[in-house]
């Protein structure tokens, strides 16, 4: 899981995947859709289709233990060098060294080797000197130091400002003892990018979403909508007619977004699709879709729900949000724009004392937009009779997985409230009413 993946991420991936499946019979046993509903999100999909493989042949084949030496562990699916390496040494000492990039780097700087991060030369070369290592370890050592090893390469070895003031290795380390710490390694090529450009169409009902399983490529297993290759007008009307027949026709363009795969830098256009019939609709909740179909979806408004909790919940509610063609004005007036809002409540007291009715009583409403989500949170305040708006805008981050908190307080002077906007680009529009 933490493949390309930072370990804040990957936590409750894992955590969720072990619950589902405490033991190898009970991944082995699980449907692949099941195993990559839990792994969607965390991509290289590949991964999880191996080591599900992996499992149903550990328990059907090795009476459901796991081998202990790496030789034989390189024989399961999904499992190669690294892997076979790390959990041998790890887990049954075996006096075998783990190489990864951190260790790469770290073997290029002390050796002072020129060849370039990635290659197999350089991987060599760090493989023989972790056989060295090893074979001057202590017994039952070969864990410790290849965790070492990768440790120090994550924390003090770093691929910018190395702290080799706190290296241990360091009066050994030629790039250290030459100078030319930040020489090394050599870098590798740069990516060499792909760009592609796909329109996908996008329908839904009250049974679901117009749907398809992907059976090639990439995420292969995942469900999205429909797509095509992208073009001018003409061309992908007729395109779309030829490779969907009976799903409708292109609609109005909805939004665009943008997604990588690997070495795949994916343009997608959304467009509405027109006079689909619902047959064959799918609930998205059902299966695991795509991180790109989550986007493509959550653009044009089928995924339209929000998970609220608030910092005292036990539990989490998803909460459906409607969708509208145009947004609200934001005057800090809640008048007739707001009336195909959903509103969330009954609010409670945090402090001064913690469950009880918010006092003064305030009301939130929600709805969205293909790029905006729209909050408004009215504090039945007496209203000041002199006031001032005040506008400003910042910029934000925003991905798809993105939590956004919103804190509330009861305006108690009732002279000040409070309202934003965030676009799904990552705009964030502020006001602050106030007092004159």
């Amino acid at each position: 899981m933490l493949q390309q993946t930072r370990v804040e991420v990957v936590v409750p991936y894992f955590e969720a995947f072990l619950e589902r499946f405490p033991t190898v019979r009970a991944l082995a046993q699980a449907s692949e859709e099941e195993v990559l509903s839990l792994w969607a999100g965390l991509g290289y999909y590949r991964r999880a289709r191996l080591l599900r493989e992996a499992a149903r042949v550990v328990n059907e084949e090795m009476e459901g233990k796991l081998p202990r030496d790496s030789a034989s562990l390189r024989g399961l699916p999904g499992i190669g060098e690294y892997t076979a390496a790390a959990i041998a040494s790890i887990a049954f000492q075996e006096r075998i060294p783990v190489v990864d990039g951190n260790v790469c780097r770290v073997a290029a700087r002390f050796l002072g080797e020129d060849d370039p991060l990635g290659s197999s030369s350089l991987r060599k070369k760090a493989r023989d000197w972790g056989e060295t290592l090893h074979v001057s370890a202590p017994e039952n050592s070969a864990g410790a130091l290849n965790e070492g090893l990768m440790e120090l390469g994550a924390v003090v070895c770093r691929p910018r400002n190395p702290r080799c003031g706190e290296c241990p290795v360091a009066e050994g380390c030629t790039a250290f003892q030459t100078g030319r710490v930040e020489d090394f390694p050599i870098k590798a090529r740069e990516i060499i990018w792909k760009d592609v450009g796909l329109l996908y169409g996008v329908a839904w009902c009250k049974n679901g979403a117009l749907l398809e399983k992907r059976e090639q490529g990439w995420n292969r297993g995942l469900w999205e909508p429909p797509s095509i290759p992208d073009g001018d007008a003409k061309a992908v009307s007729k395109a779309w007619a030829r490779a969907h027949p009976g799903r409708g026709k292109l609609g109005t363009m909805m939004g665009s977004t943008r997604h990588t795969i690997t070495s795949h830098r994916i343009q997608a256009r959304v467009h509405e699709i027109k006079g689909w019939d619902g047959k064959g609709a799918v609930p998205p909740e059902s299966v695991p879709l795509s991180s790109l179909g989550k986007k493509v979806l959550s653009l044009a408004g089928a995924l339209g729900f929000l998970i609220l909790a608030s910092p005292m919940a036990s539990s989490q509610e998803p909460i459906q949000v409607p969708w509208v063609t145009e947004g609200p004005r934001l005057d800090g007036v809640v008048d007739g724009d707001w009336d195909k809002a959903v509103p969330i409540g009954p609010l409670t007291e945090v402090e001064p004392f913690e469950g009880n009715p918010a006092d003064p009583s305030t009301d939130i409403l929600l709805m969205r937009n293909q790029t905006h989500l729209y909050v408004a949170v009215t504090c039945w305040e007496p209203e000041p009779e002199r006031m001032v708006l005040q506008t400003m805008r910042r910029d934000a981050f925003l991905r798809e997985d993105d939590r956004i908190e919103i804190l509330l307080d009861t305006f108690q002077d009732g002279k000040n409230g409070y309202f934003f906007q965030i676009s799904a680009a990552g705009s964030r529009g502020d006001a602050l009413i106030g007092e004159d």
